[in-house]
């Protein structure tokens, strides 16, 4: 896996004249034949055909390079042209440096003050060569890793690395590269001596957001895992396995490509993409596969009901439950709150691991948005949640010591309801606290109590219902009432009305005595008030639109053959916001 780090390249730093002190270029005299060169700096700056006052082009050449190179010892200075007569010369103050004759200039085909204007050229652009560059100028370091600046210019032999601040280490890699390695954060200025030239490279050294720590690995449950708990797994996955410096977060940098629905024992993977990032620190973008494993659990019942509704409308920021989970047993927790307060409130829902070991826990996760509509917004939260427990799809996460998990984080506006149905089993580990506040917007999450106390009104145990009820074809309706017999915490008088998040589980026997084939009606009636439903009748999911009595919606139509029975099963939840007890009419 490899990190792409944006790197800030500056342009090629070029010496300046106080910069150049010390160096002095370099000037040759190179045999062409019969002819001569005189180069500066590595590049041809004139050619020497013709003899002149008895020197040969060679000896011409190396007399100008003399010059030339005791003039650029003094310190230089401008190239002038001066004529005298046929022959133009080239001078630098007083000092003349080398003659355009007649004769050169009949050997290059050019006049006398072409050929002078040329070499002028050429000696200028030789001097113009910069002695010591450094590309880039400008290198930006994830801390602890390496980078590489490349030299260049005429300047030969060893280099002199000058630092400012130590949190880089350098040293060269051949007569060309110069190898950084970043130890320490900060920024800083490296200065470049080779003959006397220089040249500067800024540094800037920072951590990277995060790092990941392993291959990530997502474990659902379910028979089989719907692709909502496969995305919340691989979610989960992804967290555990990123290490992020403080103040960093992470997202995701676009959706994962998930596997089709998995079966128990099954196994698949998913190509995610993050991005970490946080003030100061350098931004990671990271590409890892995730691989996704079904872990059969075997099926237990829910056990207890964590029901947190009272205060229903919020006035004030405060917790509003605590509770403790119990180890391999699953625990449902429904919550409904209503911010009425006069600016936004932040609802969460977190879980605890207090000790000193790492716990491991199912989640079966169906928060809705947070919306204006009480009565849509319990129809949110329970429709996810009734088709995922009917197969017992989940995803699984591990929580580390004193680790805290936020499974929900949500910013209710004023009169914004947030509902949701949970379910949890505690796989390994101490027992798991569970809390959900309602808190000022932009609260840390604190510290939880060494000791949490527990309302027992807001427990509920066995938070199911088997109903059986018959219907025979030509005899009187059959009529299941939902939500009528409160369910009772381990007190008598903790009483919960409408039971709200309790599971029905109906089975209705269908009789067609006749010899005629006969339809049977299946149907919800809100009996209390405002009031929707879901169901998943025979495995099919059902849901109806808002409601008010007397308004009946059709939820099945099933046919009997003459002289038929069969058994209908309806699971239903009823749903927070509306108004239970509700009926099921069979007719």
């Amino acid at each position: 896996m490899k990190y792409r780090w944006q790197i800030a390249v500056g342009a090629l730093l070029w010496l300046q004249a106080a910069g150049q002190a010390g160096f002095v270029p370099k000037v040759e005299a190179v045999r062409e034949g019969a002819a001569a060169a005189v180069k500066v700096n590595g590049l041809t700056a004139l050619r020497l055909r013709a003899g002149n006052a008895g020197l040969s082009p060679y000896e011409r050449a190396s007399l100008v390079a003399a010059r030339l190179q005791g003039w650029l010892s003094r310190g230089g200075g401008g190239l002038a042209l001066k004529p005298q007569g046929e022959t133009v010369w080239i001078v630098a103050g007083d000092l003349r440096l080398v003659a355009a004759t007649p004769q050169e200039a009949r050997r290059a085909g050019l006049p006398a003050a072409s050929l002078a204007a040329s070499w002028q050229k050429g000696l200028r652009a030789g001097l113009a060569r910069p002695p010591l560059t450094a590309d880039p100028g400008s290198v930006l370091i994830p801390l602890g890793e390496t980078r590489q600046v490349r030299l260049g210019g005429v300047a030969t032999g060893p280099v002199r690395v000058t630092e400012e601040a130590a949190v880089a280490v350098s040293e060269m890699a051949g007569d060309s590269l110069l190898r950084l390695k970043a130890v320490g954060v900060g920024r800083f200025k490296l200065t470049l001596e080779r003959q006397g030239a220089f040249a500067s490279v800024w540094v800037t050294v920072k951590k990277p957001a995060g790092h990941l720590l392993g291959d990530p690995l997502a474990e659902v449950t379910g028979a089989p895992a719907s692709p909502e708990a496969v995305a919340e797994a691989v979610q989960s996955a992804l967290a555990a396995s990123l290490s992020l410096e403080p103040g960093a977060a992470w997202k995701e940098a676009g959706k994962a490509k998930l596997p089709v629905l998995l079966a128990p024992g099954e196994s698949g993977e998913a190509q995610a993409s993050i991005e970490m990032a946080g003030p100061g620190y350098l931004p990671v973008t990271l590409a890892p596969k995730v691989r996704i494993v079904n872990r059969a659990l075997p099926v237990k019942e829910t056990r207890l009901l964590m029901f947190s509704n009272d205060p229903e409308r919020l006035t004030r920021a405060q917790n509003l439950f605590w509770g403790e989970m119990p180890l391999d047993t699953p625990v449902r927790l429904m919550y409904h709150h209503q911010n009425a307060m006069a600016g936004p409130v932040h609802l969460v829902l977190d879980l605890f691991n207090r000790s000193s070991e790492k716990a491991q826990v199912a989640i079966l996760a169906s928060p809705a948005p947070p919306i204006v509509d009480t009565v849509l917004v319990g129809h949110l939260a329970a429709a996810r949640f009734l088709k995922d427990l009917s197969v017992h799809s989940g995803y699984i996460t591990d929580l580390g010591p004193g680790a805290t998990l936020r499974l929900v984080s949500q910013t209710l506006d004023r009169d914004r309801t947030g509902s949701g149905l949970f379910e949890f089993r505690q796989l390994t580990g101490s027992p798991l606290v569970v809390r959900v506040a309602a808190e000022p917007p932009g609260q840390p999450v604190p510290a939880p109590p060494s000791v949490v106390t527990v309302n027992p009104a807001q427990l509920f145990p066995n938070p199911s219902k088997t109903v059986e009820a018959r219907y025979t074809v030509g005899q009187p309706w059959a009529f299941i009432r939902v939500g009528k017999h409160a369910i009772t915490g381990h007190e008598e008088a903790h009483r919960l009305e409408g039971n709200y998040g309790v599971l029905y589980r109906i089975q209705v026997k269908l009789a067609n005595p006749t010899s005629e084939k006969r339809s049977v009606s299946i149907l919800f009636e809100p009996s209390a008030g405002a009031a929707r439903g879901v169901f998943l009748i025979d495995g099919r999911f059902v849901q109806t639109s808002h409601l008010v009595p007397p308004r009946e919606a059709p939820l099945a139509q099933v046919e009997l053959a003459p002289r038929q029975e069969r058994v209908v099963s309806i699971q239903t939840v009823p749903l927070a916001g509306s108004a239970y007890p509700a009926t099921i009419i069979v007719r």
